[in-house]
């Protein structure tokens, strides 16, 4: 089976084994493994994996809304660079998370990953926990690209990220729900894509394989089939 994992944070296992991951990954089918950033701390880490391993890693540099309060002026800058550096480089993962504290600079680091994105003309990453009242804001603004990662929300939030033309990035943790195959059976096949979070949803990339088959199997729709176009998905969506 041919796949993007389309979100992964390889510079945060444990194992310090990226070669090994990678390679196994590829025998499984990967094409292209998007390695997402949180912090400004892994911008380097991600750079570094993305140069040994040009040939699958593609780099997302961004920041995380869990991570407001370590923050060091001038970010807008060094990620400018790191976007300059790497034009076909997602931005984020950023976004909103009701659970944690500081709203307002959540916001704030959202809008202005907001406009990188579009000044790049770059696809977004962004993660939205308990964020239906606080997307609200930001719906509008968002570049043409966009997804909304590890999707594990209700259905009304699910209809308004269609709505607005986004895709929506399935993994474990939906799968793990009881909602899971009413959540499926909602996301147009054009706008799903796969992706493990690993290492923290799932350990390895190769994972969307399994999780793949679960999502077919939910949805009634042949697995192979159904991969194929999400393949196509995701290579739309990281162009």
């Amino acid at each position: 089976m041919q796949f993007i994992d389309t979100h992964i944070h390889l510079q945060d296992d444990k194992s310090n084994n990226a070669t090994e991951i990678i390679n196994r990954a590829k025998e499984k089918g990967a094409e292209k493994l998007v390695c997402v950033a949180a912090q400004e701390e892994d911008w380097d880490k991600i750079e570094h994996l993305s140069k040994q391993f040009s040939e699958i890693i593609v780099p997302a540099f961004g920041l995380h809304p869990w991570y407001t309060t370590s923050v060091k002026t001038g970010w807008q800058n060094r990620l400018i660079e790191k976007m300059q550096k790497f034009p076909y480089a997602l931005v984020g993962e950023c976004g909103l998370d009701g659970l944690k504290p500081e709203i307002e600079k959540q916001e704030s680091l959202f809008a202005e990953q907001i406009k990188l994105a579009h000044q790049f003309q770059r696809p977004l990453i962004i993660h939205a926990v308990k964020a239906v009242s606080l997307m609200e804001d930001f719906w509008d603004d968002l570049p043409e690209k966009f997804v909304i990662h590890g999707f594990n929300d209700k259905a009304e939030f699910l209809k308004r990220i269609i709505q607005k033309g986004g895709y929506i990035g399935v993994g474990a943790g939906l799968l793990k729900t009881p909602k899971a195959k009413e959540i499926l059976n909602l996301i147009p096949q054009n706008k799903l894509l796969f992706e493990t979070d690993a290492p923290f949803q799932a350990n390895y990339p190769w994972r969307v394989i399994e999780q793949a088959k679960q999502i077919a199997l939910l949805r009634q729709e042949n697995a192979e089939e159904l991969a194929k176009q999400v393949y196509q998905n995701s290579v739309e969506f990281i162009k």
